[in-house]
């Protein structure tokens, strides 16, 4: 019993002065964080006035809180591994514990690799949020100019149970506007300016042709 208490006295000793900073230091993040959460009232919070890519902010922070959080314990278990044999090696002598070490070995490199996975396909989302975010953010701060011909454009808006990107009411009619971003780029080559800008006024185009005639067919109706 003395022996168990010893061992479990080292492996916490260890443990204590190898994590106590990093763990208080995100503790207190973690508690600051909520807390001052909890006190802010934003005029975000109303659904109308949210800008673009609120929701996709919420989301990017929730998985990079996510990484975060994984990568800590990639480096935790490892050595919470090793401070366990090492503490288990002092007490009962290496050569009874030589016969363990494929055993920690195997155990500690299945763990690692379940997290490297999770952190790939976490970086493959982040890769897909972040190109999601760029589109929705040009696609809304170009939509935010029409504001100055008499449309109002709203952001985000809520439907049930999903949002709209973006939504403009403007007198030719009210328009529902959804963009999709994408980390890959055609040939190999990103569009030049002179390539947008000859998509935008074909957009618009198309716009002032089809806006007269949908706003007639939903009067007729």
């Amino acid at each position: 019993m003395n022996e168990i208490a010893q061992q479990v006295s080292i492996i916490i000793g260890l443990l204590a002065a190898s994590f106590a900073g990093p763990l208080l230091a995100i503790g207190f993040l973690v508690v600051r964080k909520r807390r001052a959460r909890a006190r802010r009232r934003s005029p975000v919070a109303i659904d109308l006035l949210r800008g673009p890519v609120h929701t996709l902010r919420e989301q990017l922070d929730d998985v990079g809180a996510d990484v975060l959080s994984d990568v800590f314990m990639l480096m935790l278990v490892p050595l919470l591994a090793l401070a366990t044999f090492l503490a288990q090696s002092h007490l009962r002598g290496p050569q009874k514990m030589s016969h363990l070490v494929p055993i920690y070995a195997v155990l500690v490199l299945i763990f690692v690799a379940v997290v490297v996975r999770k952190l790939w396909r976490a970086g493959e989302q982040l890769d897909k949020l972040k190109a999601d975010y760029d589109a929705e953010l040009a696609v809304g701060q170009e939509l935010d100019q029409l504001m100055r011909h008499g449309a109002h454009v709203f952001h985000e808006f809520p439907a049930g149970n999903f949002n709209i990107d973006h939504v403009v009411i403007a007198p030719e009619g009210i328009f529902a506007v959804e963009t999709k971003g994408t980390a890959e780029v055609t040939g190999g080559q990103p569009l030049s300016d002179q390539d947008v800008q000859r998509v935008v006024h074909q957009v618009q185009r198309r716009c002032r042709t089809v806006a007269p005639r949908y706003s007639e067919k939903e009067r007729a109706s």
